[in-house]
């Protein structure tokens, strides 16, 4: 697995001209939220002409966006679960975990 699913580098057109860069990306990637696209943005992922930028920044014609998708890291499950006749119980777990019934 590489340490980036997703690498582009894109540049903004004329219609992009004016508009904040997490609106620009979102409508440039569809497939990803505005919501996902700012915590990628404040992680520092995307960089505007070289350089780390915030969600707000006002685009410029011409401008170079450098779009850099984290890997996903896999959820590491809190408990794994088995019924008993009282309720849910932890039967294995991560340590320090408490399990109750």
């Amino acid at each position: 697995m590489t340490a980036e699913a997703d690498a582009r580098d894109l540049a903004v057109d004329e219609a992009g001209a004016g508009e904040r860069l997490d609106r620009w990306l979102a409508r440039s990637l569809p497939g990803l939220s505005r919501a996902r696209l700012q915590a990628v943005i404040a992680a520092g992922h995307v960089r505007v002409d070289g350089r780390p930028a915030r969600p707000s920044l006002r685009l410029k014609r011409g401008q170079s966006v450098s779009f850099r998708l984290p890997a996903p890291t896999p959820a590491i499950p809190t408990c794994w679960s088995s019924t008993s006749r009282r309720g849910w119980w932890c039967i294995r777990g991560p340590a320090g975990l408490r399990a109750r019934s």
